[in-house]
């Protein structure tokens, strides 16, 4: 998980550094992310299989008939998507797309190599 958290916050500073990221207010926001954390995030995900609701907007809802408390408890709406903008599970520097061995899964190799 730690590997999970190192590429995340390279990718989050290379982005709010770029150009692109400026136009995003919320990129200005960005803070360090911890295993914790992530823990904690990708727990919500797991739980948006279970609660069901129309979008991601809605588990943040204030709505008295779609309130869903916990989700907000745990972690803001605002960082729970840069969070999800962030997520990096690979160094995109040291791809070659020439020496890996499977180049098109790339991006979640090192999830895929575990898990395996």
């Amino acid at each position: 998980m730690s590997k999970i958290v190192e590429e995340t916050n390279k990718y989050a500073k290379q982005r709010v550094q770029s150009s692109v990221a400026r136009q995003f207010l919320k990129s200005k926001f960005w803070v360090e992310t911890t295993v914790e954390e992530l823990h904690a995030f990708f727990a919500l995900n797991i739980l948006q299989g279970i609660v069901k609701k129309p979008g991601i907007d809605h588990y943040w809802s204030k709505r008295y008939s779609t309130n869903t408390p916990f989700f907000s408890k745990i972690m803001s709406h605002r960082r729970f998507c840069l969070l999800q903008r962030y997520l990096h599970f690979s160094d995109n520097a040291a791809f070659d797309p020439q020496n890996h061995e499977c180049p098109k899964l790339v991006k979640v190799w090192p999830v895929l190599k575990h898990l395996k």
